[in-house]
């Protein structure tokens, strides 16, 4: 018949050529999950793509990955910019800088689903015990809360840090 090719070699029997053979040949099994890194952490920028504030850059102040009881789902506390500074030239005022210096700010809780991770990550440092998740059961707390945010948000702009960071997103 047919001459055999160094190839045909283990054709013959069945499932040697199968990926659990492949494992084997290197020597170790693969035992521990793929999972993938945890990216979402506390100062990480993000966009947020659904709802009031779809198109706006936040950062996120508490991040929980496996879900509450009430949330049964991945989220994450975010503080992030409502209306972005205007642009500033050399010719114009202190008064008339100051008041484009301006920055309106909010904070939610979202799910990942609703966030989409930057490269980018600022290091603002929010007061935890002021922006936490127990601000959204009293209306006073979380008008602190978004005081809080905006106050750093404007010390930061006006250091002149992380400054795509206080640019409106373009699209």
């Amino acid at each position: 018949g047919r001459k055999r090719k160094s190839g045909d070699r283990n054709r013959g029997v069945k499932g040697r050529r199968s990926g659990s053979s492949f494992l084997f040949r290197f020597g170790r099994h693969r035992s521990r999950s793929l999972e993938m890194g945890k990216f979402m952490k506390p100062g990480k920028v993000v966009l947020v793509l659904a709802g009031r504030y779809s198109g706006r850059k936040a950062v996120i102040v508490k991040n929980i990955d496996d879900g509450t009881s009430d949330r049964p789902y991945s989220h994450a506390l975010v503080a992030g910019i409502d209306r972005y500074p205007r642009k500033v030239t050399a010719a114009m005022g202190k008064k008339k800088i100051a008041k484009r210096s301006k920055i309106k700010s909010f904070v939610k809780v979202y799910n990942y689903n609703h966030l989409m991770p930057t490269r980018y990550s600022v290091d603002i440092p929010l007061d935890k015990t002021v922006v936490n998740k127990d601000v959204f059961r009293d209306p006073a707390l979380k008008r602190k809360a978004r005081r809080e945010a905006k106050v750093k948000f404007e010390e930061r702009y006006k250091t002149g840090k992380n400054k795509w960071f206080f640019q409106k997103l373009r699209f």
